[in-house]
């Protein structure tokens, strides 16, 4: 009976440890390579792992606050979340577990209420880029 409860305890430590170091890794750990002056440069310089979206009116100035989604294609479609354009007109569109591949690209206002047409490509490239897109 005392080495059931001693291998029970083992056995939920064990679970407890692993169930931890999982949680770790999912929400990005520390990497112990990184610097803060690094994280200061990285955050400068363009993002190679998301496709970048830079949305203009028709004059050209920055379109502030537009939604941008991405859909799966196919019959199975499925659409990720939008995220609105900031005030210069730019979307970072990645997020964990968003991948590189083509995806269709969909323009809406702000409160998701009007699709935006607009001149452009109508599908990402099959790797992440940056793409420009002018309101008609």
């Amino acid at each position: 009976m005392k080495l059931l409860k001693k291998l029970a305890i083992l056995a939920i430590s064990l679970t407890l440890c692993l169930g931890a170091g999982a949680l770790t890794t999912a929400c990005g750990g520390n990497d112990s390579s990184s610097s803060s002056v690094s994280s200061v440069e990285s955050s400068t310089e363009t993002t190679t792992n998301a496709y970048t979206f830079i949305v203009l009116n028709k004059d050209g100035t920055p379109a502030a606050n537009v939604n941008v989604q991405l859909c799966t294609l196919g019959d199975g479609a499925s659409c990720f979340m939008p995220i609105l354009t900031d005030a210069n007109g730019k979307v970072e569109y990645t997020f964990d577990g968003f991948t590189e591949g083509e995806y269709e690209i969909h323009l809406f206002d702000s409160t998701m209420a009007t699709v935006l047409k607009f001149d452009g490509p109508t599908t990402t490239t099959a790797t992440f880029s940056t793409i420009t897109l002018t309101l008609k």
